[in-house]
């Protein structure tokens, strides 16, 4: 670690800690941001830490170590296998969500998951960005060989209309969204209560209403305007319609369910308690642990105490700077 003046090595020649383990691979995670580690150097040593901890191997032992095959088990989970230095065997689950990558990419398209080759120096990432952009294919193809991509069109769709947030008569806003002809038919005959608007040659098809969207939005915010945000989704369910209303965030912090469901706890901080929800998923049955938010540094003589620094060598790093 270093500080201003000095740099205070540490000790990695025996197994990590939970804690150590959860340590180096933040400081792993900084490496890339802040001092321009490439990522695969960065995710080398983010995969080396997880895995010596899984397998209780050591680190040292881990360094030039040969891994083996991807294997699945008779469960479906799949499994690293290691042989590191002194030929003691390891294995650790791969994690969730590099074991979705392998279904999704692998498996779906029958290639061989196993026997398959995992070497540190050439690591499994997945890419928030490369499945971003599989997932924004429909846009995507829009603009292929430097065609005109679909308008910037906020909350609403980029190519259905009318699809998106509509505001009513009180205030509030109302998200609704069409798919079909025919719902364009009953949205204008039970909601708009204007049926020739569905003849229109102005809108009698989807490209024809997302190209005259502006026209078209005075006609849905002229019927709106005298109802309110319940009316109007009455009025949208009698119709089939889908539709949702857009809540603020005072409305979620008053969101009659969330009171119901007895989701609300307090926690403390150093300026007082606050209400804190409880984590999704939880049976019934059990009540987490709500630990009051620590302050900024309250806890790094714990932490690195247990790192194995005795007082005075916390007091040292303290007067270097380093914390």
């Amino acid at each position: 670690m270093r500080g201003k003046t000095r740099v205070t090595p540490l000790d990695t020649a025996r197994g990590f800690t939970e804690g150590e383990r959860a340590l180096i691979r933040a400081i792993a995670e900084g490496l890339a941001w802040l001092y321009g580690w490439s990522e695969p150097a960065a995710q080398r040593l983010r995969f080396l830490l997880d895995f010596a901890y899984a397998t209780v191997l050591r680190a040292g032992e881990l360094v030039g170590a040969r891994l083996g095959d991807v294997r699945v088990s008779v469960h479906g989970d799949h499994w690293l296998h290691l042989v590191g230095k002194g030929r003691r065997p390891g294995k650790v689950a791969l994690p969730p969500l590099a074991r979705t990558a392998l279904d999704r990419y692998l498996t779906q398209r029958r290639l061989t998951v196993t026997p398959a080759r995992w070497e540190p120096k050439t690591p499994f990432i997945v890419s928030m960005l490369e499945s971003m952009v599989e997932w924004m294919g429909y846009p995507l193809y829009y603009a292929i060989d430097n065609q005109s991509p679909p308008a910037l069109s906020g909350a609403s769709h980029a190519t259905i209309y009318p699809y998106g947030p509509f505001p009513a008569g009180d205030g509030k806003t109302v998200m609704l969204g069409l798919q079909n002809e025919r719902e364009w038919k009953m949205f204008c005959e039970r909601v708009l209560e204007q049926p020739l608007l569905a003849v229109d040659p102005r809108f009698d098809a989807n490209s024809k209403r997302s190209a005259s969207r502006d026209v078209l939005r005075e006609w849905i915010d002229a019927a709106f305007s005298k109802l309110t945000a319940a009316e109007v989704v009455q009025r949208l369910d009698a119709a089939g319609i889908a539709s949702a209303r857009m809540s603020t965030l005072a409305d979620v912090w008053a969101h009659p369910q969330l009171e119901s469901r007895d989701r609300w706890r307090e926690v403390g901080t150093s300026v007082g308690p606050i209400p804190a929800l409880l984590p999704p998923g939880m049976p019934n049955e059990f009540e987490p642990r709500m630990d009051p938010v620590p302050a900024l540094g309250e806890h790094t003589d714990a932490i690195l105490r247990e790192l194995g620094y005795e007082s005075s060598q916390i007091q040292a790093l303290r007067e270097a700077g380093t914390i």
